[in-house]
């Protein structure tokens, strides 16, 4: 008899086993051992009962990554950046829940992969987005936007996962769209002091101006007396002016050098952290650290994002840039750095600062190299890499420093199943 039920619990194992089994073509399908592996949700006596999926593991690495950035956006932009984050994740759950109750819902986009993609989202956004406690219910409200932001999010989950395609990723769309549309109220000019992280208000109506050309670190500046929230001008803003060649109605002749060192903070704000930027972009050592765990991870090949970044820094050096704007004419030169007016060690300053300053490194780490976004074979995953940074390097300097990268990884990503059935 004992050996009747061995039998049945071996034959039951195999089972399971197989339906286990991923594809090979699958997009979340990542090494694990089979342990760490359940069988997809079930009904047990009508009661809906959530177990862990291998999905799942891809979605708590990719958040293991996103941690660390967020973090810094919450320490140098306080606690509004967590309530934008929590506006955005009701907003795709709520839409979640109506789809659900109409029996349309994409089964296989699950509450914790609707979260995931609701947190990347966030990143791209202004942590002034949430004032409920300041606005209300008034016309000049942000708050709903984000709301919105999330609802249109879990809608897009739900079309683009019927239609069954891969060419096209919801949090791409929603992220270009949210930051076109946001960014018609304005950009985001505060930051928190420096001993004022994590508990700050960024609306505290204690706040000073900070003159980005004589202003020390934000790190190592001395902190102002009575004072809770910097001014500044952001990075990006300050070179689509420059590109948009909006500092033509000046007087004098504007070149790069003299946007660098008259227009731009110290490249330690952007790197460490302490400038105006969306709550993922505060700071680019993070995003960088984050991005190396999902590399450690083997959410991707550090070979593709290293040649991403590789070449979208070359083609910012390559391409055209303006090297002198003055009312009377705009002078372009290919290799800007070659000319006398710039110098090599500007055009690389000025290159460094549109890397840097733009969320391509965010797009790059945490969108562009995501398994379900990007092809699967080497070579395929080369050509694509190099396809997106030359995209996006000819994005930031012809569309926009701070759309440019989301709208290049569009393009590109149309292109990516194509290119995995040519070299794959």
């Amino acid at each position: 008899m004992s050996r009747a039920i061995g039998d049945d619990i071996s034959e039951a194992t195999k089972k399971n086993e197989a339906k286990d089994t991923v594809a090979p073509g699958d997009a979340h399908a990542c090494i694990v051992p089979r342990a760490c592996v359940v069988a997809q949700t079930h009904h047990t006596r009508g009661m809906r009962v959530w177990r862990f999926e291998r999905n799942h593991l891809s979605d708590l690495r990719l958040l293991s990554g996103m941690l660390l950035p967020i973090l810094a956006g919450v320490a140098i932009f306080g606690w509004r950046a967590l309530g934008v984050l929590g506006l955005v994740i009701a907003g795709a759950h709520v839409a979640r829940y109506f789809l659900n109750r109409l029996r349309t819902w994409n089964a296989t986009l699950g509450g914790l992969t609707l979260s995931t993609r609701a947190a990347l989202v966030t990143m791209f956004l202004p942590a002034t987005l949430f004032d409920v406690d300041q606005t209300a219910f008034t016309r000049s409200a942000a708050w709903p936007l984000a709301i919105g932001i999330g609802i249109v999010l879990a809608i897009l989950s739900w079309a683009l996962g019927r239609w069954g395609t891969v060419r096209f990723s919801p949090v791409v769309i929603t992220a270009l769209l949210a930051m076109i549309v946001v960014g018609g109220l304005g950009a985001n000019a505060r930051v928190l002091q420096r001993d004022h992280v994590f508990r700050g208000d960024l609306f505290d109506a204690r706040f000073a101006n900070r003159s980005p050309s004589t202003a020390e670190p934000w790190l190592s500046a001395p902190p102002l007396r009575s004072t809770v929230v910097l001014l500044t001008n952001p990075a990006a803003e300050q070179l689509e002016d420059f590109l948009d060649r909006r500092y033509a109605a000046d007087r004098r002749p504007m070149t790069i050098p003299r946007l660098i060192g008259d227009n731009l903070p110290p490249m330690e704000d952007l790197v460490i952290g302490g400038h105006p930027a969306p709550i993922g972009c505060a700071s680019v050592l993070a995003i960088i650290v984050g991005g190396l765990l999902l590399v450690y991870r083997r959410m991707a090949a550090f070979r593709v994002p290293a040649l991403m970044v590789l070449a979208t820094l070359a083609t910012l050096l390559i391409a055209p840039v303006p090297v002198l704007i003055s009312p009377e004419e705009t002078a372009y030169r290919w290799l800007g750095g070659q000319d006398p007016r710039v110098g090599w060690a500007a055009g690389i300053t000025f290159a460094n600062y549109l890397l840097i300053a733009s969320p391509v490194l965010l797009v790059t780490l945490f969108l562009a190299c995501q398994p379900s976004i990007r092809p699967h074979s080497l070579r395929a995953s080369c050509v694509y890499a190099l396809l997106f940074g030359i995209a996006a390097g000819l994005s930031i300097l012809l569309v926009s420093v701070g759309c440019g990268p989301l709208v290049a990884l569009m393009a590109v990503q149309f292109v990516a199943p194509t290119l995995q059935r040519r070299l794959g």
